[in-house]
Parts: C-alpha cells; structure tokens; sequence
C-alpha cells in the first residue's frame, strides 16, 4: 500500500513513513509539477517525486527490517547468559 501510495501521491507515501521533510519537499515539487503539466515540462517533476516516494518508502522499511534483525539478535544474545557485548 505505500509503495502504490509512493508512486500515486509521493508526499502521501511518505507521510506514511514518516518522513515529513520530504514529504513536504516533495509536495511543493509535486504541486508545482502538476501546475506545469500543460508546458510538458510538469511530467518530468511527477516522475521524479515518485521516483524519489519509491526510494524513501523502499529505503524506510530496510531500515526498520534491519532494526527488527537486530533486535531478535540481542534478544537471542541474552537468552543465552552471555554477558552484554559493549563497543570499546
């Protein structure tokens, strides 16, 4: 659903994220896109704001994946008694 949200209505897709910066980047490049569609130049701006919604909702949820790993990690690391491991 984000990601169709991502290419349909990029700074909604974000939102969804929670990326308001961007979003609200993207919606002022979004509505200036679509006030200039009739010169040709407005499709060029809407590919860009959802490709840029693609990679926003894309790279979000890799983070939050990478998150969960590494809390099932440090979970399955104090299940097994070992001592917490502290950078030096």
């Amino acid at each position: 659903m984000k990601y169709l949200m991502a290419v349909l209505l990029p700074p909604i897709g974000m939102m969804m994220c929670g990326r308001l910066v961007h979003a609200t980047v993207c919606g002022a490049l979004w509505l200036l896109s679509l006030i200039t569609i009739p010169f040709g130049i407005g499709v060029l701006g809407l590919a860009l704001c959802a490709l840029w919604g693609l990679i926003v909702v894309g790279a979000t949820d890799s983070v939050r994946q990478n998150l969960r790993e590494m809390e099932a990690l440090d979970q399955r690391h104090h299940h097994q008694g070992h001592p917490p491991v502290h950078p030096a």
